[in-house]
C-alpha cells in the first residue's frame, strides 16, 4: 500500500467502554500494534496488505505498546491489571507478564541495558501510588519501583 494513500481498515467492534491507546511500528517486519484499550487487546496490522491480521487478547486495560526492533520485542503498559506484557512478534503465545507499580502508561525500552521503564499513572485516591518501575527484560522480572512526587 502507498504511502499517498489513506485505507480504511476493519477492526474489532469495541467490546466495552474506552477505545485505542497508544501504538508503535515494528518497520522491519511492516506491522503496527494498537493499543485497543476497550477490548482489553493490542491490534496487530498488516502496514503493507493494509489489513487486521489478529488481536492479542488478555491485556486488561491496555495503555499502550512500544517496539523494540532491535530486540525484536513487543511491550504493552496493561494499566487494568498493573503488568508489562512482553512477547516477540509473531509468537504471542510466549506472553509474559510482569507486575509494576499502578497504573502502567508511559514505556520506554533501552535496548542497551535491556530495560524497560514504565511510569505509572498510580491513583490520585492512594497517596504514594505514582511510580516508575524498572524491568529487567531478560529476566522477565521488576528491579525497582521509584516513587514520583505527582503524576508521571
Amino acid at each position: 500500500m502507498a504511502l499517498d494513500k489513506v485505507a480504511d481498515i476493519d477492526l474489532p467492534k469495541h467490546a466495552g467502554p474506552g477505545g485505542f491507546d497508544h501504538a508503535a511500528v515494528h518497520g522491519p517486519r511492516g506491522l503496527l500494534y494498537v493499543a485497543h484499550t476497550a477490548n482489553d487487546a493490542v491490534d496487530v496490522i498488516d502496514c503493507a496488505a493494509g489489513t487486521h491480521l489478529r488481536s492479542i487478547s488478555g491485556l486488561t486495560r491496555v495503555a499502550g505498546a512500544l517496539v523494540s526492533e532491535a530486540h525484536d520485542l513487543v511491550f504493552t503498559g496493561n494499566r487494568g491489571e498493573n503488568t508489562v506484557g512482553i512477547f516477540s512478534p509473531g509468537r504471542e503465545g510466549t506472553l509474559a507478564k510482569v507486575k509494576v507499580g499502578i497504573g502502567p502508561n508511559g514505556l520506554a525500552y533501552s535496548a542497551d541495558h535491556r530495560l524497560l521503564l514504565a511510569a505509572n499513572v498510580g491513583d490520585p485516591a492512594r497517596p504514594g501510588s505514582f511510580s516508575i518501575s524498572l524491568v529487567d527484560v531478560g529476566a522477565r522480572a521488576l528491579i525497582a519501583d521509584i516513587r514520583a512526587a505527582g503524576s508521571t
